[in-house]
This record gives C-alpha cells, sequence and structure tokens, in this order.
C-alpha cells in the first residue's frame, strides 16, 4: 500500500502565493466523492484529519483507489521491430518524450550510443518482453536478473492483486500556501476521476 497527498485540479491552489479567497471557497463546495467512478474505489470515500504540505491541520477526503484503473492499459513494448506506435507506449528518455515502437526497438543501440541495446532476436525480429508476472519481478529492480538482460520490461498493474491500493488524501477545503511549494514528479500531480494517478513530464 502506499500512501500520498494529491492535489487533482487544486494543485495550484495549495501551492500558489497568490491565490485568493473565492478559490478556495469554490474547491470546497465541490461534491469531489460523487466525481469518482465507484468502481476505481476500494472503499466510499471519507473526511479525516490530516496535515498538508506547510503543516496546517486540515480536513481531507481520503481515497483508497485500486492498483488497476477502469480502463485498458497497454502494452507498453512492442512485440516486432516492425510494430507501430499503436502496438507500444512511449517513455521519457533525455529530456523528451520518444514512442517505444518497433523502430525504436530496432535502434535503441544507436539511440544510447551502446552496442549492447538489442532487445530482440536479430533473426526473427521478435522482441524480448517480460510477459509474465514473475519474469517483471526478476527484471524490473536494480539487480536485474541476468536471464533477463537486454528485455523490454513490461508489468501489469493487474500483476499487484485486488489487495493493493494506494491512498490519497485531497484538502476539502483547501489553504492557500505562504510560499510556493516544491513538486515530486514520481508522486504525480493529481489523480483522474477513473483512479489514473497524474504523473509529470521530468524537466
Amino acid at each position: 500500500m502506499r500512501i500520498g497527498i494529491l492535489y487533482l485540479a487544486f494543485h495550484s491552489v495549495l501551492v500558489s502565493a497568490h491565490s485568493d479567497g473565492a478559490h478556495t471557497d469554490f474547491a470546497a463546495n465541490i461534491d469531489l466523492p460523487a466525481l469518482f467512478n465507484r468502481e476505481a474505489l476500494v472503499e466510499d470515500i471519507r473526511a479525516v484529519d490530516c496535515t498538508l504540505s506547510e503543516g496546517s491541520k486540515s480536513r481531507c477526503w481520503q481515497l483508497k483507489l485500486k492498483a488497476a484503473p477502469r480502463h485498458h492499459m497497454g502494452p507498453w513494448c512492442p512485440r516486432t521491430i516492425r510494430d507501430p506506435i499503436t502496438a507500444s507506449g512511449m517513455m521519457f528518455i533525455k529530456q523528451q518524450v520518444v514512442a517505444t515502437d518497433g523502430p525504436f526497438v530496432k535502434n535503441a543501440a544507436e539511440f544510447f550510443s551502446d552496442p549492447k541495446w538489442v532487445l530482440y532476436n536479430e533473426k526473427t525480429g521478435r522482441v524480448k518482453v517480460t510477459d509474465t508476472k514473475r519474469a517483471c519481478e526478476l527484471a524490473a529492480r536494480p539487480d536485474v536478473a541476468p536471464e533477463f538482460n537486454n528485455y523490454c520490461v513490461e508489468c501489469l498493474a493487474s500483476y499487484l492483486g485486488d489487495n493493493f491500493y494506494t491512498t490519497y488524501l485531497i484538502p476539502i477545503k483547501p489553504l492557500t500556501a505562504k510560499s510556493p511549494q516544491s513538486s515530486n514528479d514520481h508522486s504525480g500531480y493529481g489523480v483522474a476521476f477513473n483512479g489514473l494517478n497524474l504523473i509529470s513530464v521530468p524537466r
């Protein structure tokens, strides 16, 4: 289980030193629980005590959202070096958005200036993909299992099981921050009404 304070659409109200009272009053009058897809929730949304980013005590909506959003996900890895972008995903690499399609995998060695980046069978053109939970566990870690070196790592949210969820705290009545707050690209900048975490582009 993970826990994080997410600002949803109210991020600018919390971190801006120039927000006015009208904005916070508007946010407080939104029936936030009614906007979320119930199928994405582990349990009903409820109000709890919380501490905001500058240390102020407040009340927040507590959301417990399932790991797998209520929409189709993937694939992220192409299956052959000829697959188009519709058969794969995108990544943030070298401060740019890159389509990880078949041609990208084929030319990965050139892109990374490293001849060891060969993620496909050179005879068949088939991309080496972690297509099971076990393969994901062995490859998606700092000390990659030797048998999964040079694989396109694809891990599905369904691998996490029904008992894994993320807890979000969203202020019921946002407070104006005294100064701009630092952000965390890894925890995200909000959550969509279907339960999807909104993660920013690295800068």
